[in-house]
C-alpha cells in the first residue's frame, strides 16, 4: 500500500514539475483533497435541496468529490500537454529560423540568440531559459539543449534537441543547417495533417453542440410543458428550474471544453 502510495506521488511530482508547477506533490494533494471534500459537502448538499433521499445525496456527494479529486490530479496532465502544445506550435519556424542561419555559417550559439529573441510565444521563453543556463551557470550547449527537453514532455522536442546536439557535435560544415531543414519540414507536415483530420472531426462536434444546446433542451421543456397538462411529472418545480437554469449550460460548457481540448494548439490561434 506505501509501496504504492509513493508511485502516485512520485507519478504526481513528474506531472507538476513537466506542466510547471512550482508546489510540493504533497501540498498539491492535500489541497485537491481538502477542495474535493468541500465539493463533496457542496453536491450531497444540492442533492438533498432538490428534495432527494438522504442516501441519494450524500451518492451524488461522494461522486462529485471523487470527480474534483480526479480533475485535480489529472489538471498536471492536462497543463503539461498545453505547455508542450505552445512549444511544438512555433517549433518548425524556430528549426527554419536556424536552418537557414547555420546553412549561412552563423555560430551555433547566435541561431540560439535569434530563437531567444525571435517572435515565437512559449518557445522562445524556454531559449531564453536556455540561454541563460549558458550565461550564468556555465552549463554547456548540450547540457542546457538536455535540460530544456526535460522540461517540456514534448517527443517533437525531444527529436528536435538530438539533432540539434548532434549538429552542435559535428561542427561547422557546408549545408550543416539541412537536418534541421528536414526535420522542419516534417514537422510541418505532421501540423498539416492534424489539422486535415480536425477538419472532419469539427463537423462531428459541431452537429454534438447543436444537440446538446438546441434540441435535447427544446425535447425536455417540451416534455416538462406536455406533461404538466397530461402525465403526471416527475419533476419538481425546483428540478425543472436547476436542470434549465445550470445543468444545460454545464452541459454546453462541459462540451465547449471538450472541443477546445481535442483542437490542436496552433489552430487556436
Amino acid at each position: 500500500m506505501v509501496t504504492l502510495f509513493e508511485h502516485e506521488m512520485d507519478w504526481l511530482r513528474g506531472n507538476l514539475k513537466t506542466a510547471g508547477f512550482s508546489i510540493e506533490a504533497e501540498k498539491y494533494a492535500e489541497q485537491a483533497g481538502k477542495a474535493a471534500v468541500l465539493i463533496g459537502l457542496l453536491g450531497w448538499f444540492l442533492g438533498v435541496l432538490v428534495r432527494q433521499p438522504l442516501g441519494t445525496g450524500l451518492l451524488y456527494g461522494v461522486l462529485a468529490g471523487v470527480g474534483a479529486m480526479g480533475l485535480a490530479l489529472y489538471l498536471p496532465v492536462m497543463r503539461k500537454a498545453e505547455l508542450a502544445g505552445k512549444v511544438e506550435k512555433d517549433l518548425p519556424f524556430a528549426l527554419m529560423q536556424i536552418s537557414v542561419e547555420l546553412n549561412m555559417n552563423v555560430p551555433f550559439e547566435k541561431t540560439l540568440e535569434s530563437v531567444e529573441k525571435g517572435s515565437y510565444g512559449v518557445l522562445a521563453g524556454e531559449f531564453r531559459k536556455l540561454m541563460r543556463e549558458i550565461r550564468e551557470s556555465g552549463a554547456s550547449i548540450q547540457e542546457a539543449l538536455f535540460h530544456l527537453s526535460e522540461r517540456i514532455d514534448s517527443s517533437m522536442l525531444k527529436r528536435a534537441v538530438s539533432q540539434l546536439s548532434n549538429v552542435y557535435e559535428q561542427g561547422s560544415r557546408n549545408k550543416n543547417g539541412e537536418p534541421i531543414r528536414q526535420l522542419a519540414k516534417e514537422l510541418l507536415l505532421k501540423q498539416k495533417a492534424e489539422s486535415k483530420e480536425f477538419s472532419g472531426k469539427l463537423v462531428v462536434f459541431s452537429l454534438m453542440f447543436i444537440a446538446v444546446s438546441a434540441i435535447i433542451p427544446a425535447f425536455f421543456l417540451a416534455y416538462v410543458i406536455i406533461g404538466s397538462m397530461f402525465l403526471k411529472m416527475k419533476f419538481t418545480a425546483l428540478q425543472v428550474l436547476l436542470i434549465a437554469a445550470v445543468g444545460f449550460p454545464f452541459v454546453d460548457l462541459a462540451v465547449l471544453a471538450m472541443i477546445k481540448a481535442k483542437t490542436p494548439v496552433f489552430m487556436r490561434e
